[in-house]
């Protein structure tokens, strides 16, 4: 399975707009806070394990511990003792918006920390071959967006000073098991179940003054929203030794349902003139189901004793995506049947890395990098500007690994990522940098 554009399309369904809007105050026709929120895509994809984020994300055909569970379950059979293998990841986001003519530029940022994942891998013997099951979690991806739009900007043909804050929190977590099992001395093949649950909490605050005016029309609103998710899925994959030093890797995710049963509200205060309004504050249910894209991908692999070098290809087609049962009400105008096909595309995502034995102090170096389409290309919802700017994302990675006494792994990684999303009046700019240590105890 590929994490990062499956989680990125995902979130960003996770947090499509309402089903139909309650108040109908005259500023909010010129614009709906609460259906821009769906365009927002998370902070980005974690990782999985540091040793894979330190190697620019590489996980197909490189993976050699109980991570290979939840991306190419064949790659469990490298495991060859019982495996105890645990990571954490510790995050700092950042959203710089450049908003308006002139333009003004507002930043937002916000720290965090959590369990990236805790993997049990347990070898069987087999009369001939290997066979390794595992169980385990992982949190290969984290909502955590923040942006502050604030500057000068033009509303249907009026112009407005806007502040519009967003602020995103959250998590996407996997449980899976599974097996890998080698059917020839140099093939084996894996299988897992992958059942994935987590929340997503959105909070908005907008302030729209109008411009040129003795009395300046404003609004100010808030808009909040709380989704749980859960899906469940397959990943299979293959895992082949080649001649030379070379190793091949394919996984295929299938598609995934995913449930999001939450609630959404807002309010708004209103001054039009003399006259100031206020729409109290009513909370709505929501609930309907996405199905995912099937997601591809394939990794090469080539290792000598000191030196591995490996590179990933992933893809999944999000235009394939569909609604079971639609997040929009009749009066938004929006066809769900056609949603995906009008404003997502197919999202193919390369990574490279290496790591390099330094046999003097024992120590593996690291390095890679990443480079991926966003899947959603407009038009935004709340607006329906055009997208002028949509990714690509991009990343470096470093790190370092040490083997002791044959028993304990220890890996640390550093990953800075970088986004871009932009219309004709804003251009934001999202970056994080996140720190990963893994552990494994080999018994």
């Amino acid at each position: 399975m590929v994490f990062p554009q499956s989680l990125k399309g995902i979130a960003a369904l996770f947090l499509i707009a309402k089903c139909g809007v309650a108040l109908t105050p005259k500023m909010q026709t010129i614009k709906d806070i609460s259906v821009g929120v769906g365009e927002q895509l998370p902070s980005g994809w974690v990782g999985l394990g540091a040793r894979s984020q330190a190697m620019g994300g590489t996980l197909a055909a490189s993976t050699i511990d109980g991570t290979a569970l939840f991306v190419n379950p064949a790659q469990l059979t490298s495991v060859r003792r019982t495996e105890i293998l645990g990571s954490l990841a510790m995050s700092r986001i950042r959203g710089t918006a450049d908003t308006g003519n002139p333009v003004t530029t507002s930043e937002l940022s916000a720290t965090g920390t959590a369990l990236n994942s805790l993997v049990v891998s347990a070898p069987y013997p087999v009369y001939r071959g290997g066979f390794t099951f595992a169980l385990g979690y992982a949190r290969p991806s984290d909502y955590g967006q923040r942006m502050n739009r604030t500057g000068i900007v033009t509303l249907q043909g009026q112009v407005f000073r806007q502040s519009d804050i967003l602020r995103q929190e959250g998590g996407l977590s996997h449980y899976a098991m599974g097996f890998g099992v080698e059917v020839a001395p140099t093939t084996s093949m894996g299988l897992s179940l992958r059942w994935q649950h987590g929340s997503v909490d959105v909070r908005r605050d907008i302030t729209l003054v109008a411009q040129g005016l003795a009395l300046p029309d404003s609004l100010v609103g808030r808009y909040r929203q709380h989704n749980s998710i859960d899906g469940l899925g397959v990943v299979l994959g293959t895992h082949t030794v080649l001649p030379a030093g070379f190793q091949m890797g394919l996984s295929v995710s299938t598609p995934t349902r995913y449930t999001l049963d939450g609630t959404w509200g807002d309010e708004y205060h209103e001054a039009i003139g003399a006259n100031v309004y206020h729409y109290d504050y009513l909370e709505n249910k929501l609930k309907y189901k996405i199905r995912s894209p099937w997601e591809f991908g394939a990794g090469l692999t080539w290792t000598t004793y000191a030196l591995t070098l490996a590179a990933d290809v992933w893809y999944a087609d999000w235009q394939q995506a569909r609604f079971d049962g639609s997040p929009y009400g009749a009066s938004s105008g929006i066809d769900p049947d056609t949603f995906f096909e009008t404003r997502y595309r197919g999202s193919l995502r390369w990574h490279i890395g290496g790591e390099f034995l330094v046999p003097v102090v024992n120590t593996y170096v690291r390095a890679g990098y990443w480079t991926g389409t966003e899947p959603f290309r407009g038009p935004l919802l709340d607006s329906g500007e055009a997208l002028t700017v949509a990714g690509p994302s991009k990343a470096y990675s470093f790190g370092a690994g040490w083997l002791i006494d044959r028993v304990f792994a220890l890996d640390a990684a550093v990953v800075f990522r970088t986004g871009r999303m932009g219309t004709a009046q804003s251009v934001e700019k999202t970056g994080d940098r996140r720190f990963s240590v893994s552990a494994a105890f080999r018994m």
